[in-house]
């Protein structure tokens, strides 16, 4: 049986080259025995908000007030948290946030992601992805499942999510199979658990309201499943339903200007922004593909062809059941 406290485990491994893989854990057993959850942040090094709201969940959890245990990683990209790398592992330029379930004979991101999913996704029945907006992004609250065939299981995650005190919920469309490239909370969902992304933030910054969107999201969670006695606070009644997150890309390279901000509609043909040369003569206005909501803004100015500058969620069309 296990003991009830609260305990900082450092996880380390090696690569063929001998480099040290390394990534920290907040392992908390309750009073008693219940469901078990893990959280995830800092997959991109410099999403501040998902870092910040991880840490201050797991200094305000207390054992003994706990039911079951939870598994907290404030930062799983270590590396480039504090090398304040943008989006990749320095080791091998990629991202750790599709790199899921991993390969613990592939590159340093790869064998990560395998660490990570083995050590804090397995042992869990739900796991909480947590992402906060890059140096150069500003993104929308908003919180996502990933639905497959079984009806059973969408709605089990929906009235979760539901519950983390979030307006805007992407129930993306169904899926069957588990691919070689997967965020961790759809990797999570292929192998039977709930897999939960909550988002929020951007630019560098820890702003209150973002922090505290996370934190208390995690919290109700926990409420809902019974971990924590307390009621779930949540104001929100009126959630906007999307069914994907649509990329939408610069088609040149240039000096980027966007013209729309975060949770603003947009009709088909919408200007979402330009792209200039550098005597500012204009190159192209980069038009929204469809009518959406912005769920997320690039704020660099350097664009190159095939970047992502403005992310919108295309509105379901049906009932969510």
């Amino acid at each position: 049986m296990s003991t009830v406290n609260k305990q900082v485990q450092q996880c380390v491994a090696s690569t063929s080259s001998g480099e040290q893989i390394i990534f920290s854990s907040v392992h908390i057993h309750g009073r008693q025995p219940g469901p078990s959850l893990a959280v995830i942040a800092g997959l991109h090094g410099g999403e501040y908000c998902g870092i910040e709201a991880a840490i201050q969940v797991a200094s305000l959890l207390k054992p003994e007030d706990l039911v079951g245990e939870i598994r907290i990683v404030p930062v799983a990209n270590l590396p480039g948290f504090m090398s304040r790398t943008m989006f990749t592992i320095p080791q091998d330029g990629k991202k750790l946030s599709s790199q899921f379930p991993g390969q613990m004979a592939g590159t340093y991101t790869q064998q990560l992601a395998a660490m990570l999913f083995h050590k804090v996704i397995a042992p869990s029945e739900l796991v909480i992805e947590l992402r906060g907006g890059e140096l150069t992004e500003n993104m929308a609250h908003y919180v996502s499942i990933q639905r497959i065939a079984d009806g059973a299981y969408n709605a089990r995650a929906k009235k979760l999510v539901e519950c983390f005190g979030c307006r805007n919920i992407i129930l993306r469309k169904p899926r069957s199979m588990l691919s070689e490239n997967e965020s961790a909370y759809c990797a999570a969902t292929f192998v039977g658990k709930v897999g939960v992304l909550a988002e929020a933030g951007g630019w560098g910054l820890r702003k209150e309201e973002d922090v505290s969107f996370l934190k208390t999201g995690i919290m109700n969670i926990m409420s809902e499943i019974g971990m924590l006695n307390q009621a779930v606070v949540s104001s929100v009644n009126n959630h906007i339903y999307f069914e994907s997150f649509v990329d939408v890309t610069s088609p040149v390279e240039g000096v980027f200007k966007c013209n729309v901000d975060v949770d603003q509609h947009v009709e088909l043909g919408t200007v979402l922004g330009t792209v200039r040369d550098f005597a500012g003569d204009l190159i192209t206005e980069i038009r929204a593909p469809e009518t959406g909501v912005v769920l997320g803004i690039v704020t660099a100015a350097g664009v190159t062809e095939g970047v992502t500058i403005v992310g919108l969620g295309r509105p379901m069309e049906q009932n969510t059941t």
